[in-house]
């Protein structure tokens, strides 16, 4: 069997489109000391101060601006199905997935994800939300007060993998008829993330879309 890494990772980007983080950080930080440079400058916290940190302003955010476009331009040369992979992230299809035995359970603390061979099963605490399904207020409520929420394979169409800088990170589930459920991602104790996976796939008969790699947890 391949590594998780192996299996759940897109195709890594050439150097030059990749960002450059270390570089945007460092212009952020020159953004945000410009006004206190220009205040030291003029030796007050006054207007003038503010008026040389603004013109000081103009290094940091033409470097950004430079990054920005030797980005876009690096990805602009990538070949189309590279392009389209990270645009719409890494499509694994159902096929060829790992053999896994029914019931197979993942937890952690309060989130738990059991996949059974007509639907899986997940915790109050890992769904997040029903987007654009019908009923959903009530759907949600009766799941917080049973404790779980089952999904039938029947349902659903496929399964992406998503991180957020602003929340959890979290899976979203595309419903054959319209909608989408988001339910949390979490370190499974037993296992891994990539033995959910492969149980989507085999038992489910889901397709998975990467948007982000698998170690982005």
């Amino acid at each position: 069997m391949q590594a998780p890494d192996a299996r759940y990772r897109r195709t890594p980007l050439p150097p030059d489109a990749r960002l450059k983080v270390g570089w945007i950080l460092l212009c952020l930080a020159g953004l945000f000391a410009c006004p206190f440079i220009g205040f030291a400058i003029h030796g007050k916290v006054e207007e003038p101060g503010l008026a040389i940190g603004l013109v000081l302003a103009v290094v940091p955010l033409a470097g950004l601006a430079l990054l920005a476009t030797k980005h876009w331009a690096a990805m602009r040369r990538l070949p189309p199905e590279l392009a389209e992979e990270w645009r719409k992230g890494r499509f694994i299809s159902a096929a060829g997935a790992p053999i896994v035995d029914t019931p197979a359970r993942f937890s952690h603390q309060n989130d738990s994800i059991e996949i059974q061979p007509e639907g899986m099963v997940v915790s109050r605490s890992t769904l997040l939300g029903l987007r654009g399904v019908e009923n959903s207020t009530e759907k949600m409520w009766i799941a917080q007060t049973v404790g779980d929420y089952f999904m039938p394979w029947s349902d659903l169409s496929e399964w992406e993998v998503h991180t957020d800088s602003d929340g959890p990170n979290f899976y979203r589930l595309n419903l054959r008829t319209k909608g989408h459920v988001l339910i949390r991602r979490f370190r499974p104790v037993e296992g891994c993330e990539a033995d959910l996976l492969d149980a989507v796939r085999h038992v489910g008969k889901l397709p998975i879309r990467l948007l982000c790699d698998l170690d982005d947890l």
